[in-house]
This record gives C-alpha cells, structure tokens and sequence, in this order.
C-alpha cells in the first residue's frame, strides 16, 4: 500500500472525507512543536545529538508525514560536515557517540574500495568493508553505537573519511525483515516467471530536505539500447515534503540486488546491500501531484553507468492499453528485501484521483503456494509487469495489504505517461524511452551489450500449421506500432475466436487457443490496414 492519504479514496468513500481527514492530520501536526535536532562536538572526538524531543516525538512527526504523504518514512536527517578524528596510527580514523535514545545512521564520504569500518557497541562490535567506491556511503547502525572507526586501506589518501550527514530515528526498524508476513521473497516463484525482470529492480533510500525514506524503483530499457541508467519510480516519492531538489536528489541511494538468494528469509541482510549507486538527476516526471490527475512517474538518470558486476537489467516496457491475463510485481515493501506479487485476473483501467479517466491500471492480487503478496509503503514506485515481464505502469498507490489482500492498487499507465502528462519533454515517457522515434508500443528488456533485435520484414503469416499445444505464433511482423488481431472462424464463418495482441521487436506474437478448437478453421489476421487470411488445422 502506498499514498495512504487515498485509501479511504479507493474504498470509494467520498474524495471529501479523505481530505478533510487529512486536513485533521495536518491541524494536528501544526498544533505541536516541529521536531528539530542538530549536532555538536564535544571533547574534539565525540558527536552529541542536541534536542529536547523524545524518541515518541520522533515516531510522531514522522507517522504524520506518513499520513500525509503516503511513503514509508525511515528517518530525520541532519546535515553536517564531520571528518573523523585521528586514531592510533596514520590510517585510523573514529568517532565516539553518547546518543542511546535514537538510532544514527550515516552518510559517509572520502571512504575508499577495501576500506574497513568497525561499530561498537557495549556488548559486541560489528566490521565490515566498504567494496563500492561510490561519493556516498548510508550506513545505518543499530541501537546503542558507542565508536565508528575506518581503517583506511590507503595510507596516501588526502581526504580524511567524513560525515555528510547523520539520519536520526527511533529503535523500531523499517527495513530489513519489516515487510507484512504475507509478503513473498522474490525467489520463491518459478524461474519462468520472469527472473530477469526482478533483475531491474532498486530499493530507493529516498531524501527530502530533513526526511528520509523507502521507495522502489525499475532500471528501464529505451529504444537506442545505449543503456543509458535510466531509473523510473514515481513522482509521489520525491514529493514528501515539496518537490525534492538537485541536492537531495544526489543523496538518494540505489540498491541494486538486495534480495534473498532463496526463497527462505535469512537471519539478516549482511553483505547484501553492497550494489548500490549514490545520486541521481531528474529527467522527467509527471506533475501531477503524485497521481491526482496523471499517471504519477518520476524518470531518473543515475548518477554514473551501472557496473557490469551488478548483473542488472534493463526493464522493457509496454505502453499499449491491452490489459495482460496475468503479471507480476517486484517490489521492496516497507524497505525490505525484494518480493514478488502476482496477478491472474486481467487488471482494467481506472483513475486513481478521479479526475482524469484511464491514468491508473486497477489491479488485484492473487495468492500463491508461497504467500499472499500485496504491496505497502515501500512499494511505491515498483512496476506493474505484464505477462511479458514488461513494465504496464508504476506503483501510485491503494488499499491492499497483509490484512485486505482482495482490495485494489493503482499503477499510473505507461500508455498515459507517455505523453499524456503534458507537451513538454519534461512531462513524457516518449522522448527518453523511444529517442529513436519508432512508434513502438513494447520494447523488450535487455542486459548491458545484448544486440538491438531484428525488426522483421515481409508479409503477416501464421505458424505452425496444423498448430501444436494450442499454441499460435505470428511471423513476419514488420510493423510494431500497431496491435495484431487473430480472428479464428469455422468453415461454417461463425467467429469462434479472437484475441489482440500488441507485438514486441524480436519476439514472435503467440496466441493461445481455446482447448475446445480443434479441426479445420479459416484464420485471419489484421494489423492496421493489412489482413492475412488462411486455412488451419488445430490439433
């Protein structure tokens, strides 16, 4: 569930009450004293939290920004400009800390691949390496951190490891192992369910001005197949607290990979954050409050190219309006490790606020052998995924949870967002997920270096004939502009079956055919203003 504020919305109760509740929330919220901390250093070596509000009052502030905004809030953040202090030895660095009421995290900078960082804490220490040179490091310690020491691995390192910034909040977790206990762990679904599609998928530690937070996120595929790191989430994340700007923008985290190996959960999340990427850019997004009135996508470009070493993919898309059979959504509630959703009841439009018709896929979930998954804060921003494995819109939000898994979620469409949202570039899809200009309505995903696919030439046929299994495939295609309709029709000419689809460059269109045809048949096939008829034996 995301965009909580439009729960009460979706159950179709009047869009009145739901505003009027949120007006509550926020008179409430005016009526106490802003929470506010800031940091000071004591003794040249220890770092103080400075505020005279409780670990409650944090909890408070953040539930009715939660509220307002939808999002799963992890945290208040304070700037800083903090290097470490000379330890025993050159390449030794530490703070000491006497905080024991919130949890701190970091962020780190001027940290080098190999180096190692050790937390202590009373009864235990923790180290691990820093394996990612990127310019921003989150780390988040656990309650009780009395010293952070780097060993920096690189003695002629000019720059002494600092902090950028401290996040601040209570000992409740959101994050790993927080997710609902319907929730399903990526790994427990068939591999032919689209495995590589899971590849595409990023756990966003989100930051807006003094707050911090979980959305999801897809690496997306475009028409030039440059591979260009385009991330695409949605607006409603970045809108927390105003539009999040530049700045912030370059402390969002990506965390490529954060998943169980199987489908069991493991006794923690050790090493599995290591595939991360610090910052990115805004390239487009849909301004239209978060969905109220569009399709609610926030496309990024990341800050550097995506290492091979990740093994991540680059989502496709479908921007066509045919509703998928079944699908499937990756995604990392409440900050979690990566789940899995799934569908097999045809989503349908809809509007998710109400005032522009067809902006949203209206979808409901299906239970599984391993679990009933649905979507909740933290999930904003995942990919409704088609039969295909391609992207149909992106995460808004809606009423289902571990506690309502048959109510609906909403997912701006990929068909609006395309150029829908407004007529400048900066409001569409178009223009950075087709720079080539095809006209495409499916692209394919890929992985780094995967050739561009052959876009076919010659006339509309049908194959094999007789047809196996009830299986259907289309050859020739050369348009992939324009949906395929396969028009089956006895020797008699009743029309006994039909079926649309919309074609994908390299990949053959199939039908498949009602277990109840068998014999001969005359099968047509029409796209735009071609038609393709032929005799068939069904077997």
């Amino acid at each position: 569930m995301s965009n909580w504020n439009y729960c009460l919305d979706q159950n179709f109760l009047p869009r009145f009450l739901a505003v009027f509740l949120g007006s509550i929330i926020l008179v409430h919220s005016q009526g106490q004293t802003p929470f506010s901390a800031s940091l000071a250093i004591k003794d040249n070596h220890s770092l103080l939290i400075n505020s005279s509000h409780t670990t409650q009052d944090l909890e408070k502030h953040l539930l009715d920004f939660e509220y307002q905004s939808g999002l799963q809030l992890n945290a208040y953040l304070i700037d800083t400009s903090v290097s470490f202090f000379p330890s025993s030895g050159t390449n030794r660095y530490h703070l000491n800390f006497s905080e024991d009421s919130f949890v701190l995290g970091f962020y780190l900078k001027h940290l080098q691949r190999g180096d190692s960082m050790i937390a202590h804490y009373p009864e235990r220490s923790d180290t691990f390496i820093c394996d990612n040179a990127d310019s921003l490091f989150y780390w988040q310690g656990k309650p009780n951190l009395s010293r952070f020491v780097v060993i920096d691995s690189d003695t002629l390192n000019a720059k002494r490891p600092a902090l950028a910034g401290v996040s601040l909040r209570n000992k409740e977790q959101r994050d790993f192992g927080d997710a609902g206990a319907c929730q399903v762990n990526a790994q427990c679904l068939p591999e032919n369910e689209h495995p590589n599609s899971a590849k595409s998928t990023v756990r966003i530690l989100w930051r807006n001005r003094n707050l911090q937070g979980w959305c999801t996120g897809h690496l997306v595929n475009n028409s030039a197949y440059d591979y260009r790191p385009f991330l695409l989430t949605a607006e409603h994340c970045a809108l927390v607290n105003g539009l999040a700007s530049s700045s912030d923008l370059n402390q969002w985290i990506f965390y490529f990979n954060y998943e169980s190996a199987r489908c069991s959960t493991p006794a923690s999340d050790q090493g599995l954050d290591g595939d991360f990427i610090s910052g990115a850019q805004l390239i487009a997004q849909s301004n239209d409050n978060g969905g109220d009135f569009g399709s609610d996508f926030l496309l990024l470009e990341l800050n550097r190219p995506v290492p091979e070493s990740f093994n991540a993919f680059y989502v496709g898309w479908n921007r066509s309006t045919l509703a998928s059979n079944r699908g499937l959504c990756y995604h990392h509630p409440a900050g979690d490790l990566k789940k899995v959703s799934t569908f097999k009841v045809k989503p349908f439009l809809g509007s998710f606020g109400q005032i522009n018709p067809n902006t949203h896929w209206v979808t409901q979930w299906s239970a599984t052998p391993n679990g009933h998954g649905t979507t909740e804060g933290g999930s904003s921003g995942s990919a409704l995924l088609d039969e295909n494995g391609l992207v149909l819109g992106i995460l808004t939000g809606g009423a289902s949870s571990c506690d309502a898994t048959s109510l609906f979620d909403f997912y701006g469409t990929l068909a609006y967002g395309w150029e829908s949202n407004g007529n400048q570039a900066q409001n569409q899809l178009r223009p950075w997920l087709d720079p080539l200009k095809t006209g495409l309505l499916k692209l394919n995903g890929a992985f780094q270096g995967d050739p561009k696919p052959d876009l076919g030439t010659g006339e509309l046929a049908i194959a094999p004939n007789p047809v196996e299994n009830k299986l259907l495939r289309v050859y020739q295609v050369s348009n992939f502009n324009q949906p395929v309709t396969i028009q089956i029709f006895s020797l008699s000419g009743q029309l006994v079956f039909e079926e649309k689809t919309a074609p994908i460059p390299g990949q053959l269109p199939s039908f498949k055919l009602g277990s109840s045809l068998r014999g001969f048949y005359i099968a047509r096939l029409k796209q735009g203003a071609k038609s393709h008829t032929q005799r068939l034996w069904i077997h």
